[in-house]
């Protein structure tokens, strides 16, 4: 079975590409976003850096209260079932976001069987 994955979503006029993998020696939640004249690079949960056409880097530090984000999943559970939060439609925590993960992983292992690209 192999531990490292690299998924590559293609939208049309965006491209996705996830690298994964369940063998690091830490918890890794990186992300790099690269536009036309913006990029944001966020390489761990309180930083956040954007670089405009400038290209010069502006960090700052963001707070899960900020982020408006539970660090605790059953805190969260617990405030859904007690009706004081409701899941919104394509969130994190959605059915509907859940979903859509599943049909990626799913197309990216048909795809590396395959050696095809695969449309969820």
């Amino acid at each position: 079975m192999d531990d490292d994955a690299t998924i590559v979503v293609d939208y049309g006029d965006a491209q996705c590409i996830i690298q994964a993998s369940w063998n690091w020696t830490f918890n890794r939640k990186d992300m790099e976003l690269y536009g036309d004249k913006t990029s944001f690079s966020a390489p761990d949960a309180a930083t956040l850096i954007t670089r405009g056409p400038n290209g010069r880097p502006q960090e700052r530090s963001v707070t899960a209260k900020e982020a408006q984000v539970y660090t605790d999943p059953f805190v969260y559970l617990a405030a859904v079932v007690q009706g004081r939060e409701t899941v919104a439609p394509w969130s994190l925590y959605s059915l509907e976001n859940n979903v859509m993960v599943v049909r990626i992983l799913e197309a990216a292992k048909i795809s590396a069987k395959t050696g095809k690209s695969v449309r969820p």
